[in-house]
């Protein structure tokens, strides 16, 4: 957990989610800690 953290520490902030999502992917028993403990920023939703 303390090494995932720290890979996503290093990543620039654009690839957080591609990263995050690599992560849960590689470690599923640790997804809820990861989730609560990574911000993501915000998505904006296009409405059409």
């Amino acid at each position: 957990m303390e090494a995932a953290m720290g890979l996503l520490r290093r990543m620039p902030p654009k690839q957080t989610d591609t990263a995050l999502s690599a992560l849960l992917s590689l470690l599923p028993q640790h997804s809820s800690d990861l989730l609560s403990q990574v911000d993501q920023p915000l998505q904006r939703c296009r409405l059409l």
